[in-house]
């Protein structure tokens, strides 16, 4: 069994999942711990961990810590402020305002490792935290190095794909010269480029998704409004099929990954909408609370502040999408399972699986949070949520 698998299972016996306090029997020879030892009856257990695990009080004083703690936190010590182990701004916030969730620490130096932290509220009875903090710094160098592979592939398949475009190009003006396109010969020609734009269209993608994983750009926030951004906005193309609500309100936003996120959303919506409405909106409330539709899942969870984020959706009235595939939304190449044809067209309407997981990806580089309502002929909605972060937004 996994680390991560070992710790689920233990929170589960302590009942901290379910926030049930956990009965401990007295010792059988009372002894009085050693100063430097956790306090917490259980933390023996998590000696077995390779995790970093420290428990606090709701005061963020250090009540128990394991070994990984100690090893990792050298000057670490019971009833110290928790800072004193772990001074990280974002992660002191988190504790402070109460907010459970996960983030990533990077490193201040180049070679510093990078850290996971989960914060996991105690149940009522014991009043407190359990936090979680993992090296991630070998997955997350394999996330780069894979994304910077895929990039390299991708702009080694960008010459030969512009040759092919150009040599099919003059194929079909030789044949029309000397009346050559029959019907055959104009059908396997006709197939051939739509293979070629395919596959240079997939090759975008790919540098596109290797670009938003690697994450080598700072995020640039705009203040606007969602009539004027619809307006301005090179990724998205207008159409009578667009109804906009609360396109006045005043909101800043995350400027390249929100054409990300809002262009994939909308080529979802005008793909399987069935030609009707397409209703695209913005709010400081999720749509949801006011027109449910369906299942919500929570693809990804947004990170917590004191902040009210804004809220940004799409919704339209096409086919839905199954219960069993809402989970899957946002993986690499998954595509919902439809009506499938051999016809090459149909197959280049259908995509290549890899717009939601640029959306993904969007979301996740702005500590963002997006969730999918769905239900079967009645159509689908989604939603995308951020707080502003870094520096002052410009105006747009």
């Amino acid at each position: 069994m996994s680390g991560e698998g070992l710790f689920e299972g233990l929170l589960s016996l302590l009942g901290l999942k379910q926030g049930i306090p956990v009965d401990h029997p007295p010792p059988a020879v009372p002894t009085p711990p050693a100063p430097e030892q956790p306090k917490a009856p259980w933390s023996p257990l998590f000696d077995l961990l390779p995790e970093t695990l420290i428990q606090t009080d709701r005061l963020l004083n250090i009540t128990g810590f394991n070994r990984a703690a100690k090893e990792r936190f050298p000057n670490i010590r019971s009833g110290a402020p928790f800072a004193t182990a772990l001074r990280h701004p974002d992660v002191l916030k988190r504790l402070e305002q109460g907010e459970p969730g996960s983030l990533e620490i990077l490193p201040v130096a180049p070679d510093g490792p990078i850290l996971c932290s989960s914060l996991l509220k105690l149940p009522e009875g014991e009043r407190g935290w359990l936090i979680r903090i993992e090296d991630v710094t070998e997955r997350y160098r394999l996330r780069r190095a894979l994304a910077q592979a895929v990039s390299d592939a991708a702009h080694e398949f960008r010459t030969p794909l512009t040759i092919l475009e150009g040599a099919l190009e003059t194929l079909e003006v030789l044949l029309e010269e000397h009346d050559w396109a029959d019907g055959d010969i104009s059908m396997f020609l006709g197939d051939a480029q739509r293979a070629q734009h395919r596959l240079a269209s997939l090759t975008q993608s790919l540098l596109t998704l290797s670009a938003l994983e690697r994450r080598d750009r700072p995020v640039q926030w705009v203040q606007t409004t969602l009539d004027e951004w619809l307006r301005t906005s090179a990724a998205i193309l207008p159409g009578d099929d667009l109804h906009v609500v609360g396109g006045d309100l005043p909101i800043v936003v995350p400027q390249a990954p929100l054409e990300t996120i809002l262009g994939n959303f909308l080529q979802n919506a005008r793909r399987y909408g069935k030609g009707g409405p397409i209703e695209i909106g913005v709010g400081t409330h999720p749509p949801g609370d006011d027109h449910p539709l369906g299942l919500e899942r929570h693809l990804v969870e947004p990170h917590p502040g004191a902040d009210a984020p804004t809220y940004l959706w799409v919704r339209d009235h096409g086919e839905g999408i199954p219960l069993n595939a809402l989970g899957r939304l946002g993986e690499r190449f998954y595509r919902v399972e439809r009506h499938r044809t051999r016809d090459p067209e149909h197959e280049e309407r259908e995509g290549h699986g890899l717009g939601l997981a640029m959306v993904r990806e969007a979301v996740a580089s702005i500590g963002g949070g997006w969730c999918v309502a769905s239900r079967p002929g009645e159509g689908t909605r989604m939603t995308v949520c951020w707080r502003v972060v870094g520096t002052e937004a410009g105006k747009g």
